[in-house]
């Protein structure tokens, strides 16, 4: 099923986000890129970083996460932006990803948000995460069962964090969304 045939697609999310983006860039996606073998590489690489400390969720694997409905891919041009959801009502991931899929956004998952770290750190915002998503099925479950998305935070002192929360479990506080389009060069 396309995500945007997805059931709850027919309720409008009740979420308020700023009109305008935190951050808006583009990007070309680096031809080294490889969808299905990222998330091991990104581990190698993520010692190497001189700007700060970087860990991540070892469930965050290739294998764990290999399900993800949106791919991005070599060579092609992607507009990036970061909104802020501003926490009013209750908020749930689900309203998330309805939100992610009315905007027509490309769910990117883990895949595409270590990407982005790689090509793009300077753009995300300090000290609140950003947040990816993908259909629920398509979700890595922990041994739990429970399914579960996955969010990057960076302190002011540039120490990043890669993690999995459960999907079921609402967030707290404010937070961002990538939202994900391709884009030609006269766009």
């Amino acid at each position: 099923m396309n995500f945007r045939d997805h059931p709850l697609l027919r309720f409008p999310p009740p979420i308020t986000m700023e009109a305008k983006p935190f951050e808006v860039f583009r990007k070309r996606i680096p031809t080294w890129y490889k969808h299905g073998k990222q998330l091991n590489k990104f581990k190698k690489l993520r010692y190497h970083h001189p700007e700060g400390i970087i860990t991540s969720d070892n469930r965050m694997s290739d294998k764990n996460c290999s399900r993800t409905t949106g791919r991005l891919k070599s060579g092609i041009l992607y507009e990036f932006q970061f909104y802020r959801i501003k926490k009013g009502k209750k908020i749930s991931f689900r309203d998330c990803f309805l939100l992610l899929s009315n905007m027509q956004s490309l769910l990117i998952g883990p895949q595409g948000l270590t990407l982005l770290y790689q090509i793009a750190h300077k753009y995300f915002p300090k000290d609140l995460f950003v947040l990816v998503m993908d259909v629920e099925s398509s979700l890595f479950k922990s041994e739990e069962g429970l399914p579960q998305v996955f969010i990057a935070t960076v302190d002011q002192l540039g120490n990043w964090t890669f993690k999995s929360h459960p999907y079921l479990r609402d967030p707290d506080g404010y937070f961002y969304i990538v939202v994900c389009k391709e884009v030609t060069e006269d766009e």
